[in-house]
């Protein structure tokens, strides 16, 4: 049982709990640098003799990002912490790899154990959105979608939407996995240093045209378990959107300046790859939007 210092239960807004939550003395104080993390209840306790404590909550999985220290005291009829005034407030930040800061003031006294609860409440989906690039998910594998005409870009801007938020639990576990680059109106002028900075796995630039796909570098980059001869068929077949529309039309994929753009990219270290649409992907978009969701899955799989 904790007589003296700070407990308490770190959760989301849903109310469940957020384990590996890390708490941490800081050096120098008078217990020195001890970590504790929460447990996978989301239950954090801290035993603390009278002094001056500077703590700190954090994701022990946060690898990016300044922690951010506050203090708090602890405070003590004895004679010898008398530079410590009672009830004396300082803010605790709390922080989680998957929520928005928490902060709040407590005050610690030689009294029993203060009790505080914290709700975090999710990161926005869209936080990292600009006029350039629309971000989704937070894992491993990168992959850029650049969107060569107004088509393919209303398309982007369509699946990005419908994954911020998303109730659907298979695209959740593909956010969990991979981390999405949307460019809507990708311009080589203006936003080649935006695709860099991201650093994607792959290069996927979309367009209409008769459905098929394109490798511009194949060889070693290009992922061990991708066959092309299938992904071009099952292309193919996602993008043959309804019977009777013109499924002959030309495709910016295949002009010389799109393969020009590519190699000045200068990211030739990437797997760079090319997908037409069809001819009139807005006459069943939600089907175009489901096809191009398959790919991306299809594409987090194979590296």
């Amino acid at each position: 049982m904790v007589h003296r210092g700070v407990k308490g239960i770190v959760s989301d807004a849903n109310g469940n709990p957020l384990g590996n939550a890390t708490i941490r003395i800081a050096e120098g104080s008078i217990t020195g640098g001890k970590n504790i993390t929460t447990t996978s209840l989301g239950e954090y306790w801290r035993i603390l003799s009278p002094g001056n404590y500077k703590v700190c909550f954090f994701d022990c999985f946060w690898a990016f990002g300044n922690f951010i220290w506050t203090e708090f005291f602890i405070f003590s009829k004895f004679p010898k912490v008398r530079n410590i005034k009672m009830g004396y407030k300082k803010e605790i930040e709390v922080i989680h790899a998957d929520h928005e800061p928490y902060k709040f003031e407590i005050d610690i006294d030689n009294g029993p154990v203060k009790i505080f609860n914290i709700s975090m409440k999710d990161i926005p989906c869209n936080l990292e959105d600009n006029q350039q690039i629309l971000i989704r998910g937070k894992g491993n594998v990168k992959l850029a979608l650049l969107a060569l005409d107004s088509d393919a870009g209303d398309l982007l801007k369509q699946v990005a939407n419908s994954t911020c938020p998303s109730s659907d639990p298979q695209i959740n576990t593909l956010l969990k996995h991979g981390r999405l680059g949307f460019f809507p109106a990708y311009n080589q002028m203006n936003d080649l240093s935006v695709l860099k900075s991201f650093s994607p796995d792959a290069i996927i630039l979309l367009s209409t045209g008769s459905a098929h796909s394109v490798v511009y570098n194949k060889g070693e980059f290009t992922p061990k378990l991708f066959n092309a001869n299938a992904f071009d068929e099952s292309v193919k077949r996602a993008f043959n959107l309804s019977i009777g529309t013109n499924s002959s039309c030309k495709s910016k994929l295949d002009e010389p300046n799109t393969s020009l753009m590519v190699d000045n990219m200068e990211i030739s270290n990437r797997f760079q790859l090319g997908i037409a649409i069809g001819c009139q992907p807005k006459n069943d978009s939600k089907r175009a939007e489901a096809a191009i969701t398959g790919i991306i899955e299809v594409l987090s799989i194979v590296f």
